[in-house]
C-alpha cells in the first residue's frame, strides 16, 4: 500500500509516511489480543451477530473519521485511500467502500484460484466492506452540518454584538 501511495502522488509522499507501519503493527497485536480476550463471547441468534457487526463497523469508522480529521498517522491502507481522495477529490467514504470491495473481490478471486472457493468470506465481510466507508461518509456529513450550524449561530452572536440596539425588542 505504501508503494501504491507513492505511485499515486510521488511528490506528496514523505518519509514520515513510513510511520504508518507503526499503527498497523499495533493494530495487528491488538486484534490478536482482542480475539483471545473475547473468544468466550458467543451470540447464538444470528440477528445479535448482525447487530454487533453494525455497531462494530460504526465504531471502527468513527475512530477512522477522528484520525482523518485530526490528521494523524493512518495505516498504510487508509493512507492509500486518503491519497486517492486528495488526487481525485471524491468523497473519502465512497473511495473507502470501492477500495474495500475491490480488495474483497481480489481476495475472493485468489481463494477461487488457489483454494477452490472464496474461503473465509461470508456476508459479514461483505457488509463490513460496504458499511465502513459509508459510515465515514455519514460522519463527514454530520460534521459539516454541525460546523455549518455552529457558524450560523456565531454569525447571529456577532450580529447582536455589532448592533446591540437592533437585537432588543421594543414594546
Amino acid at each position: 500500500m505504501l508503494i501504491l501511495t507513492f505511485l499515486v502522488l510521488p511528490r506528496a509522499f514523505k518519509l514520515h509516511n513510513l510511520l504508518s507501519l507503526v499503527p498497523a503493527l499495533i493494530l495487528a497485536a491488538l486484534l490478536d489480543f482482542n480475539l483471545m480476550a473475547t473468544k468466550w463471547i458467543s451470540l447464538a441468534p444470528y440477528a445479535a451477530n448482525l447487530a454487533l457487526l453494525f455497531l462494530a463497523d460504526a465504531m471502527l469508522a468513527f475512530g477512522l473519521f477522528l484520525m482523518i480529521r485530526a490528521n494523524l498517522v493512518l495505516m498504510p491502507i487508509d493512507l492509500f485511500v486518503n491519497t486517492l481522495q486528495k488526487k481525485t477529490g471524491r468523497k473519502w467514504g465512497n473511495i473507502k467502500t470501492v477500495f474495500d470491495c475491490t480488495l474483497l473481490a481480489i481476495s475472493a478471486a485468489i481463494g477461487l484460484i488457489f483454494l477452490g472457493g472464496p474461503h473465509f468470506i461470508r456476508e459479514g465481510t461483505i457488509i463490513n466492506a460496504v458499511l465502513v466507508g459509508q459510515y465515514i461518509k455519514l460522519y463527514f456529513f454530520l460534521y459539516r452540518k454541525f460546523q455549518a450550524r455552529k457558524r450560523g449561530q456565531q454569525q447571529i452572536v456577532d450580529h447582536r454584538t455589532e448592533f446591540p440596539a437592533r437585537s432588543r425588542r421594543r414594546g
